[in-house]
């Protein structure tokens, strides 16, 4: 649970009836993000405290209030965790927290697969498997209808991460492997890939807090199957893509 009003994250662990000296605590952030302010450019890790809190069995749980000390039988703060600065380079635009207000639906396919069949026999040839990348998110501000040589933009970087084949391949009076944008379920004309990075042109309004549906991909009109972005490492267990969506001559939101 996390209480913004106090500024605190509460974690009540599974309890064991042993424990072995020298175990390892590891907290995770899975489906939201811990954020440090935009404003600043640096984080030191002990301005972070850390209480652990224990009560006899069969009491009920007391009443534990953020930053007491109250039946606190550990704490990690300035005075035991030594000073040791992250530093960052700030965003330009404006930096917008999805995670607040995204619905995490079973559509966000940033860390999940989906199911790809194009030349998987075995395990040996995962790393051939394609998908294209699908989610979701909410607009953090109305973007309006435009025309003429006035676009709103929405990309996705994947980097070496992931790799296609030599894109718009003419095969007599046919193109293979071209990119292909979705916005809400219609194709974009505005589809180009460069640099590791996919992105859309789109003259579509979208109105304040609508949940707007994004699929880039790759496409064979010759085997539909063949459709997506090849995994090209097994190194990273995650791999975080950013996404930007831009405003014409407005602002930039970064999720």
């Amino acid at each position: 649970m996390i209480d913004i009003d106090s500024r605190a994250i509460w974690i009540t662990p599974f309890v064991k009836t042993s424990y072995t000296n020298d175990n390892t605590v590891i907290i995770e952030s899975i489906g939201y993000a811990f954020i440090n302010p935009v404003v600043s450019t640096s984080i030191d890790h002990n301005k972070f405290v850390i209480r652990y809190y224990t009560w006899p069995d069969g009491y009920s749980q007391p009443n534990i209030v953020a930053g007491s000390d109250d039946w606190c039988f550990m704490k990690q703060d300035s005075t035991n965790i030594g000073s040791s600065v992250i530093t960052f380079n700030a965003l330009s635009g404006t930096y917008y927290s999805p995670h607040s207000s995204v619905e995490i639906t079973k559509e966000v396919i940033v860390g999940e697969w989906e199911p790809a069949d194009y030349m998987i026999g075995n395990a040996s040839t995962t790393l051939l498997a394609k998908s294209p990348f699908r989610f979701k998110f909410i607009a953090p501000t109305t973007f309006s209808a435009l025309s003429g040589g006035q676009y709103h933009t929405i990309s996705l970087t994947y980097n070496s991460y992931y790799s296609t084949p030599t894109l718009n391949q003419q095969d007599k009076d046919l193109y293979v492997y071209v990119p292909s944008c979705e916005l809400n379920g219609f194709r974009i004309h505005s589809c180009s890939i460069s640099s590791g990075v996919i992105s859309m042109s789109f003259q579509q309004t979208l109105a304040n807090g609508q949940e707007v549906s994004v699929k880039f991909s790759v496409i064979n009109p010759r085997d539909h199957g063949d459709e997506g972005f090849t995994l090209t490492t097994t190194t990273y267990g995650t791999i975080t893509l950013p996404v930007t969506i831009s405003q014409y001559s407005g602002t930039t939101y970064y999720f």
